[in-house]
């Protein structure tokens, strides 16, 4: 999932996988979303030499699934609430994570599914309303309100 504004955007990359392919992983890299922003090269100059280039970097690593919870340590999806100050992640251990964009920091666990979450979706005035509703392989869908009123004044 990509978040953008006018100089650079943040995208979120979750870490997933077969067990044997997991296992080859240092143990801290397992079951993690990579917060990356990328600075947007500056197009708006005619002259090569004064154009800029694109730089990226990880902003963030967070750990982010358990197999304490029955299922696997994987990440199926990421969306970014419509003002992009939040972001939700549906994983395979059957829980819906919600990240701070600015810090990557965990602000939620919601517990709902039994199955993977594979699908996330935010109301289109999610920061006002709250309204974020999954979907999982268990045939359930969960309506949550999440922080709602949480507008920047």
């Amino acid at each position: 999932e990509i978040e953008r504004n006018t100089s650079s955007l943040v995208a979120v990359a979750g870490c997933a996988g077969d067990a044997d392919d997991l296992s080859e992983l240092p143990e801290q890299e397992q079951g993690t979303i990579s917060t990356i922003k990328v600075k947007l090269a500056d197009d708006s100059s005619t002259d090569a030499s004064q154009s800029s280039t694109m730089k990226s970097f990880i902003r963030a690593k967070t750990r982010t699934c358990s197999i304490t919870s029955g299922g696997k340590v994987g990440v199926s999806i990421c969306r970014f609430r419509p003002d992009g100050r939040i972001y939700a992640v549906g994983g395979w251990d059957y829980r819906l994570r919600i990240y701070g964009r600015t810090n990557s920091k965990p602000l939620a666990i919601l517990r709902g599914h039994e199955d993977s979450v594979t699908a996330v979706d935010w109301a289109s005035n999610a920061a006002l309303s709250g309204l974020l509703a999954t979907g999982a392989g268990d045939g359930r869908i969960c309506i949550w309100r999440i922080f709602p009123h949480s507008l920047r004044s």
